[in-house]
């Protein structure tokens, strides 16, 4: 999980669609991004969730919103990291048991 949290860069500025929100409590204002503000955006390694074109709202998120979504990702991929290498070593073992048995078996 230390790994992944240097590796995931921690993004600036988070961009939402409203529609996707049930309240705007931090007052931001509304912008509106083509396709090629969204791309360099994500290029910078921040977020842009709920984009659908260039008449679709999008608020800015700062500060601690981006750094959660950090926390969620590394979380995220640090948990699905940890299934698939036990899915791994569980393999592992089967397949070493199986050959086992056959070796008793063969006996």
């Amino acid at each position: 999980m230390i790994l992944l949290w240097f590796l995931i860069p921690a993004p600036k500025v988070l961009y939402e669609n409203p529609g996707t929100i049930l309240n705007n409590d931090y007052g931001q204002k509304a912008v509106y991004l083509t396709q090629d503000d969204v791309e360099s955006i994500r290029s910078k390694g921040d977020l842009v969730f709920g984009y659908r074109d260039e008449k679709t709202q999008m608020l800015p998120y700062e500060g601690s919103v981006p750094f959660i979504e950090k926390v969620r990702s590394t979380v995220t991929l640090s948990l699905l990291a940890g299934v698939i290498l036990c899915g791994i070593v569980i393999g592992i073992g089967v397949e070493h048991a199986i050959s086992y048995q056959r070796n008793q078996i063969n006996r």
